[in-house]
């Protein structure tokens, strides 16, 4: 008998891909910009906005520019205020006060999220049309809230079915990430929360919310995300000196759960204000972060071997001097650019950041000046999209029962089955091959297949399918037996989650989802249960 849960589907793959042309045309600082169509890259020199800290850059697949901001402003490719693109939510000194994000499945719309500074305001995000104004654009949803208190921080991680994404963000005073699903349906606000890694507690003496300011970073392959902030605890001469943290996790991007943090210190990582910058190499072996040292306003960026057996020791100063540094960030041309403060009109490159010690160089900004901001970017997301799969897979079931099936989709406007049925759901009692087209309002039409076949005949006793009882709440499901049979649940992707003999099992731990369950030996009582 085949696998239950196998994961065989026959979908459409969608024409939309992504690459990291995206990046290609950066806009950030007081006034700056860069174009990586020439190497190196060239300085712009009509930007028109000036930001102390966030911002954010979109162009098309071929490169060329959409629009950017800097969380409260969005300008078009024109350069000019786009319609209805004033009074976002960020703020010119948060430090990843926006970062942008393409609608999955639809080439016009862009999500824009943004965090206001120190606390204000939250996470939210808005909606740009490219549709309109003849391609100029114009936001046509604003400031939708997700998260209270949200500190400084997010990041984008593209989902492991290669068209979602994940956004991440974290609450102040708390342990918790915050993951919020995207998808073409839009923005889940249920978020999938991970109890992980330190809180962001208020400070003493002074500054009490600046904890909140720092970066949080994926890793390109989107199984890691570092984040860093500062504790402040005293002030010293006018300097605020405060314990620096750099915090490694995990990243499920099936899932959007963080795991596994790591705290990664030095004895010598108290000194002046403040932990800021983070980033990791395009090979995800090095971890970079932008930081001031100990007695001397003095910043520094310093490298760690995330294969060192402890990674804390393997910290290297990889710059000299007295340079202040803000946001690192990796360019298309896979080499690292760090936003440089204090009047300066260059940004400083590393060469080779995937090596150890690497060659530290510098790009000009053509008199423009750097400030602690650089573009907050998405990274290597071009892969192939494909529909979720909303029908359980291929599977062989008792000869004498039935299949039921139920292919009920939020916001679906018609379905259509290959026989001609137009109804969600079905009771299969003949083999052959079904397949179902739904189309949703975001999602446009997607199709997903099975094949039943109902030669098995090693069923326990059939009477066991009466005695399961599916009981649905606005939270959780709870799956009661009359007797101790086994029962088997599997995620959307075919993952097993539990197999064992349990009379009652509460789904109440399981974030939202698409999940199938199958009870003792006879399949006509195998569901598909969609939490919400």
């Amino acid at each position: 008998m085949r696998s239950l849960i196998s994961i065989f589907l026959i979908c459409f793959c969608s024409l939309q891909g992504h690459s990291q042309n995206q990046a290609k045309q950066w806009y950030f600082g007081y006034g700056c910009g860069l174009d990586f169509h020439t190497d190196p890259p060239t300085a712009l020199l009509d930007n028109e906005i000036l930001t102390a800290e966030g911002c954010a850059t979109i162009s098309n697949e071929n490169g060329e520019l959409l629009f950017y901001t800097n969380g409260v402003t969005v300008m078009s490719k024109d350069h000019e205020v786009m319609e209805n693109g004033s009074n976002l939510h960020g703020h010119q000194s948060t430090t990843q006060s926006a970062i942008i994000v393409p609608w999955p499945l639809d080439d016009q719309l862009y999500f824009i999220f943004t965090i206001g500074a120190q606390l204000s305001h939250g996470l939210k995000y808005s909606v740009v049309d490219m549709s309109m104004n003849n391609g100029q654009g114009a936001v046509i949803e604003k400031n939708v809230h997700l998260l209270d208190r949200a500190t400084e921080k997010q990041t984008v991680i593209s989902h492991a079915n290669g068209r979602d994404f994940w956004l991440i963000s974290h609450p102040f005073r708390s342990d918790e990430y915050h993951s919020f699903l995207i998808t073409c349906d839009g923005v889940e606000k249920q978020a999938v929360i991970s109890a992980v890694g330190s809180a962001m507690e208020e400070n003493t003496g002074c500054c009490e919310t600046s904890s909140a300011i720092g970066c949080l970073k994926a890793s390109p392959n989107g199984k890691m995300i570092a984040s860093t902030w500062s504790a402040i605890y005293d002030v010293v001469d006018s300097w605020a000196v405060s314990t620096w943290h750099l915090e490694l996790l995990d990243f499920d991007n099936e899932t959007g759960r963080l795991s596994n943090a790591r705290e990664i210190t030095q004895n010598f990582n108290q000194g002046l204000y403040l932990s800021y910058g983070v980033c990791f190499s395009p090979d995800n072996t090095k971890l970079y972060q932008s930081t001031g040292e100990e007695t001397l306003p003095r910043y520094g960026i310093y490298q760690y071997d995330l294969l060192a057996e402890d990674i804390s020791s393997s910290q290297d100063r990889v710059t000299i001097g007295n340079i202040a540094f803000g946001t690192i960030e990796i360019g298309p041309d896979k080499k690292l650019y760090a936003a440089r403060l204090n009047g300066m009109t260059s940004l400083t490159t590393i060469e080779n950041p995937n090596d150890l010690n690497p060659q530290i160089g510098s790009v000009d900004l053509g008199g423009r000046v750097s400030t602690w901001g650089l573009p907050n970017l998405i990274y290597d997301y071009q892969t192939e999209v494909f529909s979720d799969p909303f029908l359980v897979s291929d599977t062989t079931v008792c000869s004498s029962s039935s299949l039921f099936l139920d292919v009920t989709k939020e916001n679906a406007w018609s379905y259509l089955w290959n026989d001609g049925s137009t109804e969600p759901q079905r009771n299969i009692t003949k083999a052959g091959l079904y397949y179902v087209d739904v189309e949703t309002e975001k999602c446009g039409f997607q199709r997903d297949s099975i094949y039943v076949d109902f030669s098995y005949s090693e069923c326990s006793d059939e009477s066991y399918c009466d005695l399961v009882r599916v009981s649905p709440n606005p939270f959780y499901y709870d799956v009661d037996l009359n007797e101790d049979f086994e029962i088997t649940l599997y995620d959307a992707a075919g993952k097993l989650v539990f197999q064992g003999k349990k009379s009652s099992y509460s789904f109440e731990a399981l974030p939202s989802g698409m999940y199938f369950l199958a009870v003792a030996n006879c399949e006509s009582v195998l569901k598909i249960i969609k939490l919400l």
